[in-house]
């Protein structure tokens, strides 16, 4: 709920120090303070509202009305007041932290708040007596350019935005005789007629008449127009590209400046600038920090006056994205939804498995079942982790199917295949022997065979994906699919389908029916195909940020791709091979170990052999 607490001028009568839930009990007063056909004049904590016959009735009420409505005009930074708690201590915050973030729903005012920040921040002179510091709890800080020039960024994800929207609320808030040329007081000093708007096509900056520099910047430009200036602080409206961010972070760092971002978690499709698993939700929720200090803001829809946003239509809002589907148990839109009006990050959108719901798919680890039939899968890495995990299918259940646990993993960065057999067969707590010496008749050296002994952990399939099973490795020259099965790991190739055909498969998996009771759990929180053990922490990292490719055309960002993103996925591609094996309950779980017969195959192998290249 608002905490603040408000001063209502109603047609003569003065209601002052009224919480928020005062006003919502007062309908006569709402309509009144909402009717856009009477004269209303929001100052913050102030609310003016007046019947146009009254004030004709009132005529030094009328002249003071109209004195009132001037100054705002030309001053409103003077009287702003946040909407919410947390907008305050956004603002508020100077000295801890270089990065702070205000994140919130649309429609609450953030853009607006982030300008205010950037003017608050010392780059202009401001009066500590006005009503914004005396009275709305806003800090005043000294204007910090007496000595020195001080330049700001600003930055949104396209020139339209900034157009319409950023540039606008700086003219609305910056006090006008600061706006120079740009002010509307520049016509009545008699100096010509104002400008609307700098030049947004040769990177546009206004030159303050303190001395301050602002510079405007689109995120479609290329990085080095990030690049050419240091920043005392840079404003981000909306989540920028990281490559954007980093270039920034370097220029100021040498002032010591200050990042501000003010965004929407909600995903809208084609924007990388918003929704979860991103870079910078990452960085606010700790994962990342880039060696700063950190910390943001959340403020919801519900936080915002009925005078700016109607209680009519939030409550419309909640309905539609909050009640309506925990009625109906759909999370996906809930989830949605409460980024929607609630402002958190929406944790889902844009993922490749926007099923993903960790509450349900993640479980505490216990002893498989025997007799439960147990995969591998794996994703070979040159230059980028090597990922196996291990999959068991349950006997089917006769109302669900079978269940699949994903229960083990391992990630390695650059080690040898030998190094990753060794450490698979360990991990699966079986062993391995030597089965007889591989002559290479190119090199002259004699390699040793080996050959895994299932005794504890027996798998119906070990795959390993195509591409490296088909691939020469450059000191041998065999392919990594050989050097896997000579080391001693029975691996087979796995399809190399295009996601169109593997992902519905895998979402399928991942799919939850949430008026089911939970297996492990027994609660109704939802039942899913697939499950994920607690200690797999790679992997649910990796689930929980895997999101789909986006591509630019002439600058903007359009729609997703079909594709998932090739980063940070290598779990998520060995889960991929897996699906596609494809798992089920076998029942009679056979050992996958060489034959004799395909010992000697091997022991005869060629170069110019097309049977271990791959799919």
């Amino acid at each position: 709920m608002n905490p603040f607490r408000y001063t209502f001028h109603i047609d003569g009568k003065t209601y002052t120090d009224r919480p928020y839930s005062w006003y919502l009990s007062e309908k006569a007063i709402m309509a009144k303070v909402t009717d856009p056909r009477r004269r209303r004049l929001f100052l913050g904590l102030t609310i003016h509202s007046y019947d146009h016959d009254w004030l004709k009735a009132n005529p030094e009420k009328h002249e003071e009305f109209k004195r009132l409505y001037e100054d705002w005009r030309l001053h409103r930074l003077k009287y702003f007041a946040p909407n919410s708690q947390e907008q305050l201590d956004f603002l508020n915050d100077w000295d801890e932290h270089d990065i702070v973030g205000l994140v919130a729903p649309n429609r609450v005012g953030k853009t607006t708040c982030g300008v205010v920040k950037a003017l608050l921040s010392g780059i202009i002179p401001l009066d500590p007596e006005w009503p914004i510091f005396k009275e709305h709890g806003v800090k005043w800080r000294r204007f910090q350019g007496e000595d020195q020039q001080m330049t700001f960024g600003m930055g949104s994800y396209e020139w339209s935005h900034i157009k319409s929207v950023v540039w606008p609320r700086v003219k609305e808030y910056m006090p006008d005789e600061e706006l120079g040329v740009y002010g509307v007081t520049h016509k009545r000093a008699g100096v010509g007629r104002p400008r609307g708007d700098p030049n947004f096509d040769r990177l546009p900056h206004v030159i303050l008449k303190c001395g301050t520099r602002l510079k405007m910047h689109a995120y479609s430009q290329a990085q080095a127009n990030f690049e050419s200036d240091a920043y005392n602080g840079f404003l981000y409206d909306e989540q920028p590209p990281e490559n954007i961010f980093n270039a920034v972070d370097e220029r100021t760092r040498t002032l010591r400046g200050t990042h501000y971002f003010t965004l929407t978690p909600h995903k809208v499709d084609g924007r990388p600038d918003t929704g979860g698993g991103s870079w910078l939700q990452k960085l606010f929720t700790g994962t990342e920090k880039k060696g700063h200090n950190i910390v943001s803001f959340n403020t919801s829809l519900a936080d915002v006056p009925d005078w700016i946003y109607p209680e009519t239509e939030k409550h419309k809002a909640f309905e539609k994205w909050i009640h309506e589907p925990t009625r109906v148990k759909n999370h996906k839109m809930l989830r949605e939804g409460r980024a929607r009006v609630l402002g958190e990050w929406h944790k889902t959108s844009g993922l490749v498995i926007d099923e993903w719901e960790p509450a349900v798919h993640v479980i505490d680890e216990f002893p498989i079942p025997e007799g439960w039939t147990r995969y591998r899968a794996g994703d070979h890495g040159i230059n980028n982790p090597t990922a196996f995990l291990w999959l068991a299918v349950s006997p089917p259940d006769p109302d669900f199917g079978s269940t699949v646990i994903v229960y083990r993993e391992y990630y390695s960065l650059g080690k040898l295949v030998a190094e990753n057999v060794k450490e698979v067969i360990n991990l699966s707590g079986n062993s391995r022997h030597k089965v007889e010496m591989f002559a290479d008749e190119r090199s002259g050296m004699s390699l040793q065979m080996w050959e895994e002994h299932q005794t504890r952990e027996q798998f119906a399939k070990t795959v390993l994906d195509g591409r490296s099973f088909g691939l020469k490795d450059p000191n041998s020259g065999k392919t990594y699919g050989w050097l896997y099965k000579m080391h001693g790991l029975p691996v087979s190739a796995a399809s190399m389908k295009m996601s169109q055909h593997w992902l519905p498969i895998l979402k399928e998996l991942f799919s939850v029916d949430y008026h089911a009771p939970h297996p492990y759990t027994k609660k109704v929180m939802g039942r899913s195909k697939c499950y994920i053990f607690r200690g797999c922490t790679n992997l649910i990292r990796e689930l929980s940020g895997w999101t789909y490719e986006e591509y630019r055309s002439g600058g903007d960002y359009k729609n997703l791709k079909e594709t998932p993103r090739k980063k940070d996925d290598h779990g998520c591609t060995a889960m991929a091979y897996a699906c596609q094996i494809p798992l089920r309950y076998r029942g009679d779980v056979y050992t996958s170990v060489w034959t004799d017969e395909e010992r000697k195959s091997m022991a005869h192998q060629t170069e110019e052999d097309e049977e271990y290249r791959g799919v």
